[in-house]
C-alpha cells in the first residue's frame, strides 16, 4: 500500500519525501522492523521511538511515521500524536477489520474475563465463530493466540482483528 493511502482520513502535519512509496509491513518496535515497512516512532514514558528510526530503517524500514521532523532519508509523515497517528494507520493498513466486526466491549473492575467467556459462549451457541481479546488470552474460535500484553497497541490489535476476520471470525 503506498504512504498516500496509508495517510487518508489521518491528521498529518506534514509530508515529506515521496508519498508514492510503497509500504508492505508495519512496526514500532524497531527489532521487528522488516525491509518494506513503515516504523512508527513513538514517545513512550521511558523511551523514545524517535531514538531507534536509524535502527529501523538500517532493517530496511522504508518511511517513518515521526512527531518531529529527523535527518534521515526515507520518507517521513509527521503528526501531532503519534499513538493515534498509529491508530489510524494501522487501520487503513489492515482494511478497519473492526467496521466488519460485530463487536462487544466489556469494561469494569471485576468479572470482565468471565463476562466475556459467557458472551463468546452465547455466540457459539448460535453458531458463531468468535474472537476474544482479553487480559489473559486472545482467541480466535477455540484457538488460544499467543499474547504479549495485557492490553495491545492499536497496530496489534488491528493486525488480530483482520487475523479474525480473514479466519471467518462474525462477532
Amino acid at each position: 500500500m503506498k504512504l498516500r493511502e496509508l495517510i487518508q482520513g489521518v491528521s498529518v502535519k506534514q509530508t515529506l519525501g515521496n508519498m508514492d512509496t510503497e509500504v508492505t509491513e508495519l512496526a514500532y518496535d524497531s527489532r521487528k522492523a522488516q525491509d518494506g515497512c513503515l516504523f512508527f516512532c513513538i514517545e513512550g514514558f521511558k523511551v523514545d521511538g524517535h531514538s531507534f528510526a536509524g535502527q529501523a530503517v538500517g532493517a530496511g524500514a522504508r518511511a517513518l511515521m515521526v512527531s518531529r521532523e529527523l535527518d534521515i532519508g526515507v520518507p517521513q509523515i509527521v503528526v501531532e500524536d503519534g499513538r493515534l497517528g498509529m491508530a489510524a494507520i494501522s487501520a487503513n493498513f489492515f482494511g478497519s477489520p473492526s467496521d466488519k466486526l460485530k463487536m462487544i466491549g466489556v469494561t469494569g473492575t471485576k468479572g470482565k474475563t468471565s463476562t466475556t467467556y459467557m458472551i463468546k459462549s452465547i455466540a457459539e451457541a448460535y453458531s458463531k465463530k468468535v474472537g476474544l481479546i482479553g487480559t489473559i488470552v486472545d482467541m480466535i474460535g477455540e484457538r488460544e493466540l499467543n499474547t504479549e500484553k495485557t492490553t495491545p497497541q492499536s497496530l496489534d490489535l488491528q493486525r488480530l482483528l483482520r487475523q479474525m476476520l480473514d479466519e471467518g471470525v462474525e462477532w
